[in-house]
């Protein structure tokens, strides 16, 4: 850990959010001083001290660790650069338009890649589709969410084991499903739904 860079990046966080080191320190239960220490770079933030700082400051803790933020560069929301997460730990699903850095739960996701192909079949249901698929949905073994891509926009549909493995969506034209599924003691594995 660099102290100066910390120290930096806590300094500049602070005055974005137009607080006095007294203000910060009221808020995180330090004294002004301590803040002073560590924006001068004399020392560094007690681990216990790091999640309220990134919540009152709006940095996220890896960064304020590294001392820095690390800026994607403008991908121009690049459809085919789609890249999909999924937090074992929560079920969160993120998806991004280009390859970033993803963090829930405190660890770093890694993106899903697609390991193969889902058979499904379409029911048109007067303007809305039934969207069924071959999967079992038990608690060891189940889908856990499909993203629908188009061309201009994603859906996320979040699954739950023992459910039906089935979803609705309003347009099924120019779209692709991708499956995710998590299985008990395995990595989630990504696949495409081939209606």
């Amino acid at each position: 850990m660099n102290a100066e860079k910390i120290g930096k990046l806590i300094c500049d966080g602070r005055r974005k959010k137009g607080m006095t080191q007294s203000q910060l320190a009221e808020k995180i239960n330090v004294s002004d001083k301590t803040v002073s220490k560590w924006e001068c770079g004399n020392g560094c933030p007690d681990i216990s001290l790091i999640g309220d700082i990134s919540k009152v400051l709006e940095i996220d803790v890896l960064s304020l660790l590294c001392g820095e933020i690390r800026k994607n560069r403008f991908s121009g929301g690049n459809m085919k650069k789609i890249q999909f997460y999924k937090c074992s730990t929560c079920n969160n699903l993120v998806v991004s338009t280009n390859s970033v850095q993803v963090s829930c739960c405190g660890k770093v996701l890694s993106s899903l890649k697609v390991e193969g192909k889902i058979k499904g079949k379409a029911k048109d249901c007067g303007g809305e589709f039934y969207i069924q698929f071959e999967s079992p949905m038990s608690k060891d073994d189940f889908v856990s969410g499909v993203f629908v891509v188009f061309y201009d926009r994603v859906l996320t549909v979040p699954m739950f084991a023992e459910q039906e493995p089935a979803f609705i969506v309003h347009q099924i034209e120019g779209a692709e499903f991708f499956v995710v599924k998590s299985e008990k003691n395995s990595e989630d594995k990504l696949f495409l739904l081939e209606l």
